[in-house]
């Protein structure tokens, strides 16, 4: 009784103890925070190496490619993530892999679009910057469960938004 007792509770279902709303949506949101950070610094680092006479698309094609490996390795942190078993969870699965995926999507075609920039001449820098942080701020937006009726379960809802760790990283 004592070991059942102090195992973790790091599954769900027929895998192991059950995880409740509050867990999950704490591992959810501290996955979804350490993806954004990420990105975040490899934006802000690419920003201050795009000064006049750096090769913007190199610079910006590495970035890209930094961010997409980011993304794809938070697919396989999202899909080891211990989720209620419940209707809720395996929906919040889905969003989550789905709003992955069409990150993964976005961040694709905005490097075909830079790998086609031509050679940028230095007035051209500071639209180059902008370019790329809002174009990688769309898949940031993407990946943010919806935690506003979306997941058909009212209590992870609630507990994605009590958590504060959630805070900038779902839509409520």
């Amino acid at each position: 009784m004592a070991l059942l007792l102090t195992a973790p509770l790091v599954a769900c279902g027929d895998d192991g103890p059950a995880v409740s709303d509050a867990e999950a949506a704490r591992a959810v949101c501290g996955t979804l925070v350490a993806w954004t950070n990420d990105v975040t610094e490899t934006v802000n680092g690419t920003q201050e190496q795009m000064q006049e006479g750096a090769d913007l698309r190199a610079l910006m094609l590495d970035a890209v490619d930094v961010v997409i490996a980011r993304t794809e390795a938070l697919g396989e942190e999202e899909a080891a993530l211990a989720l209620p078993d419940s209707e809720g969870g395996e929906t919040l699965a889905e969003v989550l892999a789905a709003g992955r995926e069409a990150a993964q999507e976005d961040l694709d075609g905005f490097r075909a679009e830079v790998a086609a920039i031509p050679t940028p001449d230095p007035e051209a820098t500071n639209y180059r910057k902008a370019q790329l942080v809002v174009e990688l701020e769309k898949p940031r937006s993407l990946v943010k469960p919806d935690a506003s009726g979306d997941l058909g379960d009212a209590d992870l809802e609630a507990a994605l938004r009590a958590e504060a760790s959630c805070r900038f990283v779902i839509r409520t």
